[in-house]
């Protein structure tokens, strides 16, 4: 979430409290990924929940009076029968699911220890490129390797237009970084923009009679992808 400073911080907490709250009642295991609960407090949270199921039972059990007289058996019973069948679920999940993911279920893995890795083993720019799906401090400690490996493609990305390189992802790459590389490879993108001027659009291309600076020539090519395509 692009937001900074103590609404970014206020923001945070509550999304993680509303993550929590549901995987309290749902136990969704979509929730140990870690951009949201991670795998080892997941883990925490099951333990926890059964604890306090355990808790409110005994205390059921152990409170003199009641305002509901209710069949204190029962109420054991189902609680017991409850955390043993959510367990066979998380055991035949386990074992049904490829050896890979398993450790996601403990691992301690943070979102920035996540984005890292997705970064630096990442096989393609594709799956690379997933580093500005998220906010600028999650990559903040290996900022000058993203910096440095978005200024050596950032040329081919405009000539080749790969399925990834969309408006969600360009307009989340610092501008300062664009115009980095439009400095050194002007002439070249001057020449694709006359070799692919067709799939600019047409009123855009009466509108500019120069290219004023290298920076507003980047500005047009990322725009290429939104425009309309002429066959």
């Amino acid at each position: 979430m692009p937001l900074e400073g103590i609404v970014g911080l206020i923001v945070s907490i509550l999304m993680r409290l509303i993550s929590k709250v549901i995987a309290d009642f749902t136990m969704s295991s979509a929730n140990r990924h870690a951009f949201e609960l991670g795998g080892f407090y997941w883990l925490f949270n099951v333990f926890s929940t059964y604890g306090a199921l355990l808790c409110a039972i005994y205390g059921v059990r152990a409170a003199e009076e009641r305002v509901v007289e209710v069949d204190l058996d029962m109420v054991s019973y189902l609680g017991v029968g409850l955390i043993g069948l959510s367990w066979i679920s998380i055991v035949c999940m386990l074992w049904l699911m490829e050896e890979k993911y398993r450790q996601t279920f403990w691992s301690t893995k943070t979102a920035r220890d996540f984005m890292k890795e997705t970064f630096f083993t990442g096989k393609d720019d594709a799956v690379k490129s997933f580093v500005f799906m998220g906010h600028a401090s999650l990559y903040k400690e290996f900022v000058g390797e993203v910096k440095e490996w978005t200024i050596e493609n950032w040329q081919r990305w405009n000539v080749e237009l790969p399925g990834w390189f969309k408006a969600n992802v360009y307009t989340k790459i610092p501008i300062e970084w664009i115009g980095s590389v439009s400095e050194g490879v002007k002439g070249e993108l001057e020449e694709f923009e006359k070799e692919n001027m067709g799939r600019i659009s047409s009123t855009r291309k009466r509108r500019r009679s120069s290219i004023a600076s290298a920076v507003e020539l980047v500005k047009e090519l990322v725009m290429i992808d939104e425009a309309p395509k002429h066959h």
